[in-house]
């Protein structure tokens, strides 16, 4: 969960089809939201790199700050890529973040799990 204005990082570990961390090509990042009318926002544009995180193989991330004027919906979406180098397979992982504003109680709890789901691999 996070406010408008906070600092939010994205992680990922990409993992190949025997569930062992892979050191993938090209590992990108896109995330948007919706507005109150359905129109699909980016916050961060599609194809933008994501940085390897030091000393984990196959481990990424990429840190975005929310904006103060911050009007979309409530939950952000991030959608994060990779190529396997052995067989040039893309590995999808989605994942989802709570904003809330700083007079709401974003939910009724102080933290939430969050899904995550991982296409291929």
């Amino acid at each position: 969960m996070a406010q408008p204005g906070d600092m939010y990082t994205f992680t990922t570990l990409f993992l190949d089809g025997l569930n062992q961390p892979i050191a993938v090509d090209d590992p990108i990042i896109e995330v948007f939201v919706f507005n109150d009318e359905g129109v699909k926002t980016f916050l961060v544009p599609s194809d933008t790199p994501m940085v390897p995180v030091e000393g984990e193989v196959g481990r990424f991330s990429h840190t975005l700050q929310i904006p103060l004027n911050y009007e979309y919906s409530s939950t952000l979406f991030a959608i994060m890529q990779g190529v396997s180098p052995a067989d040039g397979f893309t590995i999808l992982v989605e994942d989802q973040l709570e904003v809330f504003s700083g007079n709401s109680s974003g939910g009724g709890g102080n933290d939430r799990m969050i899904a995550r789901f991982v296409k291929g691999g």
